[in-house]
């Protein structure tokens, strides 16, 4: 019932809370700015907002049936255990990415007495979460060395929508737009480029590639698109395009356009167990997908020949020669994408992934001592 952190305008900011229907649901939009942009301090000071603005918030609202908080950061757990808690309702938590765990390992977290905090933290809400939802197998694993109890832990990875990419946009295409040559081969990465992405690898490929017919595309925007558009002007990379951000709507003509999906994050295992929703995006578009990464992605990619696999972390030869195999055998990544398709079907269908989340909701209602609701069903 109370909206996470999103984008805000200067406009906007000033509001400490708005609401609006959206599809019959009420939410209530907190007016905290925040942005990719914002450096440490700032995304702190906006983190801190939200928990002690939508703690405020969320306990005046009626009493629900059930208290959904999704991280990161961690900090949006804390609204979601002070509404559970006063209004006696089950805490469902979802975890989205390992915290404290990744700010420490990529250094943006160092002080002692913080890092300590954030762990008690992180085991309080684990503790105190009638369920959790975590986004791939190696979120659990990190979640149980936390003391999570593994019996409460439900793996919902992000979905693939394969109605909406089964129905690109028409009109004009999407290379022809943003001035890529038909007949070029087109890696696409979608989404944010900031410093845990380190999209900057993607540039190293393309100076490999310059000449090849190979073009790489960033589409999105993030904290580190302006530093990498200046240094492919710089290095004069012709084949690097810049594009977006474009509204989720419009991904599946962008994905109609490009002939493998890239994927990549800064060289360290913390990071490994992402489940960026662009996975799910390309697998839905029936592209191949190429991952400068180990982990549980990967290891989906090579089971059903869906993709590639950097031979080694951050390795911009092992990309350009992926890519070059791609462009070289035509009829391999046509069967990859089919494979892609069919691998979205079977584990990343967003219908049953939706069942499987309102079976924990459900659940946690029905488990739950201060709420005993036999036989609800969302929607009923």
């Amino acid at each position: 019932m109370v909206a996470g952190l999103h984008d805000i305008t200067a406009g906007e900011a000033g509001h400490s809370a708005r609401e609006s229907t959206v599809d019959g649901i009420r939410i209530i939009w907190l007016g905290i700015p925040y942005s990719q942009t914002l450096g440490k301090a700032g995304r702190l000071l906006s983190f801190a907002a939200y928990a002690a603005l939508g703690s405020a918030v969320a306990a005046r609202v009626d009493r629900p049936d059930v208290v959904f908080a999704t991280s990161t950061p961690l900090t949006a757990g804390i609204p979601g255990l002070i509404t559970a808690r006063l209004l006696g309702a089950p805490f469902v938590f979802e975890v989205r990415d390992l915290w404290p765990e990744i700010p420490i390992a990529l250094g943006y977290l160092r002080n002692p007495i913080a890092i300590a905090s954030a762990k008690r933290l992180e085991r309080l809400l684990y503790g105190e979460a009638q369920a959790l939802i975590a986004l791939s197998p190696g979120m659990e694993r990190g979640m149980v060395s936390m003391g999570a109890d593994p019996r409460r832990i439900k793996i919902i990875p992000n979905m693939a929508d394969l109605t909406l990419f089964s129905n690109p946009s028409p009109g004009l295409s999407w290379r022809s737009q943003v001035g890529i040559p038909e007949d070029a081969f087109v890696g696409v990465h979608h989404g944010t480029m900031g410093v845990v992405n380190d999209v900057g690898q993607l540039l190293d490929a393309a100076a490999l590639l310059r000449g090849s017919g190979i073009f790489v595309a960033l589409v999105g925007t993030g904290n580190q698109r302006v530093a990498l558009e200046s240094r492919a002007r710089a290095e004069g990379l012709s084949n690097v395009i810049f594009d977006g951000p474009r509204p989720r709507s419009m991904m599946p003509w962008v994905l109609r356009g490009a002939d493998v999906g890239l994927m990549c994050v800064r060289h360290d295992p913390v990071l490994y167990d992402n489940c960026a929703n662009k996975f799910g995006d390309c697998l839905a578009a029936g592209l191949p997908i190429f991952v400068t990464y180990s982990g549980w992605q990967g290891k989906l990619l090579e089971r059903y020949e869906a993709g590639l696999v950097a031979d080694t972390a951050q390795d911009s030869e092992s990309l350009a020669r992926a890519l070059l195999r791609l462009r070289d055998d035509p009829e391999r990544a046509r069967m990859m994408g089919v494979n892609a398709r069919a691998l979205a079907r079977k584990h990343f269908a967003q219908d049953e992934l939706v069942r499987q989340f309102e079976d924990v909701l459900v659940s946690a209602i029905e488990d739950h001592p201060r709420r005993k609701l036999p036989g609800i069903r969302m929607g009923d």
